[in-house]
């Protein structure tokens, strides 16, 4: 027999709350932080710094991708620093994670149009992949089952979100090699 978390309770992260209460989870915790953080501090720099090959043919667009860059950067701080199995917290902390895919499509759309007006073709249909997994981790929030329901939708969320985030990594990854070849260019 499978021990289901009980459902008595209406509150929003109650399944959450009943994995975590079962667990100590502090080193997955402290992995989460310092992965979380080099994660916030090493794509704010890139993708703030990036926009720099492309701000004499396209000065405007990449001012837009600076920002994007920046507040998507300082969401991610935010769900760091607010907790999900916290109750008082889970508010502040969906308001981030939320916006962080949501500048993350912004900015990735940005950067897949900055690559292909440079004729980087691969780095541009990367970021156009990646665009469409965001955007669709995006539309499942909307329209998904919520997590709280039960423990496999907040699975299932779980699940779709390192997807997502793996996802942004590698086309992370992939932008820097395509200015590695700006870099190439310009030199």
């Amino acid at each position: 027999m499978i021990r289901r978390p009980p459902r008595s309770t209406l509150s929003s992260s109650s399944a959450a709350s009943d994995v975590y209460k079962r667990q100590d989870n502090t080193i997955s915790i402290v992995f989460f932080t310092v992965g979380m953080l080099i994660q916030v501090f090493g794509a704010f720099y890139y993708l703030f710094n990036a926009a720099d090959y492309f701000k004499i043919e396209k000065p405007k667009v990449t001012i837009f991708a600076k920002i994007s860059a920046a507040i998507g950067s300082i969401s991610l701080l935010g769900v760091i620093l607010t907790p999900a199995d916290v109750p008082s917290l889970y508010f502040l902390h969906i308001l981030f994670a939320n916006s962080v895919f949501n500048c993350s499509f912004v900015t990735l759309s940005i950067y897949g149009y900055l690559f292909y007006t440079k004729g980087l073709k691969n780095v541009t249909y990367s970021l156009l992949l990646c665009s469409i997994v965001v955007l669709g981790y995006i539309v499942f929030l909307e329209i998904g089952p919520p997590p709280w329901k039960s423990i496999e939708t907040l699975t299932l969320h779980a699940t779709y979100q390192k997807v997502a985030v793996l996802s942004l990594l590698g086309t992370i990854w992939i932008m820097s090699k395509g200015t590695d070849l700006l870099n190439n260019e310009i030199e």
